[in-house]
């Protein structure tokens, strides 16, 4: 017995819309970091990357039963590539603040040179 379309339709649309969320919580995280490494930018752009992936994706998801495949599978293709480009900007955004937290605290913690 499978799953009632409208149902399936529901659902998905309801897990975009949480993804979305957490995208823009992702992203005023990484803003509300920016001084603590300019790299939280590149990861803060990749989450709004997302959230845009998400609204063009929904903007064709819901109104899908409507439209010919044909127009349909290049607009997920193009969503497909945004997500996977703001994906990889999160990833090397966050791994780069990260590598300079990481710098900054081992600067810090280092004791002072004794004078020759």
């Amino acid at each position: 017995m499978g799953w009632p379309l409208s149902l399936f339709m529901d659902l998905t649309i309801g897990f975009y819309l949480l993804s979305m969320t957490l995208d823009v919580a992702g992203f005023l995280v990484c803003l509300a970091g920016r001084r603590l490494s300019g790299w939280t930018i590149l990861a803060a752009s990749g989450f709004a990357g997302m959230f845009l992936a998400g609204v063009l994706v929904l903007s064709v998801a819901i109104p899908a039963l409507h439209f010919p495949r044909d127009l349909i599978e290049p607009v997920y293709a193009v969503g497909a590539a945004i997500g996977f480009l703001s994906r990889a900007a999160v990833v090397f955004g966050l791994g780069m603040a990260f590598a300079d937290f990481r710098r900054r605290l081992g600067l810090a913690l280092e004791p002072p040179h004794a004078p020759r």
